[in-house]
């Protein structure tokens, strides 16, 4: 891997004087919280106050630059909403800080461990048990770790932090504070301790590198880069497993596709996997539920935040429309939020296809997030298929998100104007709440309880997923 060492990095970026663009990125912070972000009201009820943070940020500026996005990174981390987060400047936002391993969190000798999946160390084995961190046992490390991870509820924290804990992106995440890190593993040889140290580089260098040493997954045949497919042959029948990495993308190609290769799916029954799905288009994600059924489906509701300046942008902008009543009703009756309403019409819900016609499993953990989350909360509110978790619930991101440029293009509010050279914001700016029998309870936070829990095991992990597999199978002949 060509990259540089953590130090070459913070010495650069310590090199660059603070700018006015990065006090400016103060004051913005503070208004999205104050007068957009739709998650505040309850977060400051929970004692989370991003604003006193702010102030006092603004009050004293860090510097250097580096100091500055520490702090602001800080601040979102606490608030707690993966769709509310500082954007680094694409200097910084496009490299990761490396270690020479990959980890997984499985169930074994009766509790929660990781397990090296890959190494380019050769003296770390796939399956060697990392057992402390910085002299620290692992679970205290990931606690420390998950402090500054964007997840609104535990499980994703701690499984944002499991992720990012040898490759951390650094648009994301501050860089890490040591230059390297001391490590105990169980191997098949016994305990032992060894240093290895962090390494940056782009994304395209440490995707170069991890091929050759992160082992493959399943064969899938790939329709695109985020929908895959493939069939897993059982004694009972085949089943179908189609692998959604991202929702990020228009109804319009996307469900075609997707119903394309559900109709090459076998009868016996098909997975819908949503593990790590974190981003996407709730038209789609909603759309989407038509595929399993022909029944009416009724579309989420969202609410916004009856702000003075939600109302004004309300008010001349054609796509909030439709909450320009709620605010106004919202303000005289005192409440801090609208009354819902759905962004995916009823109507245009569901391409017009034959709906699957078997079992169907759609299978979560705690990175499903946003619109993902909002499909699984679909299944289960409309009684389509069973949701199987890895985890005990999903992300908790219950929210959609607008960037710093779409903000500045509807509104036309000169604090949002974007600079390619400086960091930029996202916001929450609706919430949604659920139907059917868990109508009006809402995603954020909470995350969709699955239906059925699977722990992931050593087998899982080191031999194709075949303790999940078998799970999966099982429910399947259960539905059939």
């Amino acid at each position: 891997m060509d990259a540089q060492s953590l130090h070459a990095v913070e010495d650069a970026a310590c090199a660059a004087p603070a700018e006015d663009a990065d006090r400016l990125l103060i004051d913005r912070a503070l208004r999205a919280f104050d007068q957009i972000c739709v998650h505040l009201p309850d977060r400051r009820a929970q004692g989370i106050d991003p604003l006193a943070r702010l102030r006092a940020l603004a009050a004293n500026p860090p510097a250097p630059r580096t100091h500055l996005y520490r702090a602001l990174m800080g601040v979102f981390a606490a608030f707690g909403d993966r769709h509310t987060r500082l954007v680094l400047p694409p200097a910084e936002s496009q490299r990761f800080a490396a270690l020479p391993f990959t980890v997984a969190a499985c169930w074994d000798q009766g509790g929660m461990t990781l397990l090296v999946t890959g190494s380019a160390d050769p003296r770390l084995r796939r399956g060697d048990r990392l057992h402390a961190w910085n002299g620290q046992p692992t679970a205290a490390a990931l606690d420390a770790h998950g402090t500054g991870q964007l997840g609104a509820n535990s499980e994703a924290r701690r499984a944002k932090a499991i992720q990012t804990l040898t490759i951390r992106p650094l648009g994301l995440l501050p860089p890490p504070e040591e230059q390297a890190v001391a490590i105990e593993v169980e191997t098949a040889s016994g305990a032992r301790r060894m240093t290895v140290e962090w390494q940056v580089a782009s994304a395209e260098e440490l995707a170069r590198a991890c091929a050759a040493w992160i082992p493959p997954e399943p064969d899938f045949e790939a329709v695109t880069g985020d929908l895959r497919h493939r069939r897993i042959a059982t004694p009972g029948g085949d089943i179908g497993w189609i692998r959604i990495a991202s929702l990020q993308a228009p109804a319009d190609p996307f469900l075609p596709m997707l119903a394309e290769v559900l109709d090459r799916q076998p009868r016996t029954g098909v997975v819908i996997d949503l593990r790590g799905c974190e981003e996407g288009f709730v038209q789609t994600g909603e759309r989407m539920l038509g595929l399993f059924t022909d029944r009416p489906i009724t579309p989420l509701g969202f609410a916004l935040r009856s702000t003075d300046w939600m109302r004004d942008l309300a008010n001349h902008c054609a796509a909030l429309a439709p909450w320009r009543e709620p605010i106004e009703a919202a303000r005289r009756a005192g409440t801090s939020h609208t009354a819902t309403r759905p962004l995916t019409p009823s109507p245009t819900i569901g391409p017009h296809v034959r709906p699957y016609p078997g079992p169907v499993i759609v299978l979560v953990d705690a990175r499903t997030y946003s619109t993902a989350e909002m499909f699984a909360a679909g299944v289960q509110d409309h009684r389509l298929g069973k949701v199987i978790g890895v985890a005990p619930r999903t992300g908790g991101g219950g929210g959609v998100a607008w960037s710093q440029q779409l903000i500045h293009r509807l509104s036309g509010d000169p604090l949002f104007a974007p600079d390619e050279d400086a960091a930029s914001l996202r916001v929450a700016v609706l919430r949604c709440h659920r139907t059917g029998a868990q109508a009006g309870r809402r995603i954020e936070g909470g995350g969709v309880v699955p239906d059925a829990v699977h722990a992931l095991t050593r087998r899982d992990l080191l031999e194709g997923e075949a303790d999940l597999i078998e799970r999966v199978v099982h429910e399947c002949k259960m539905m059939q």
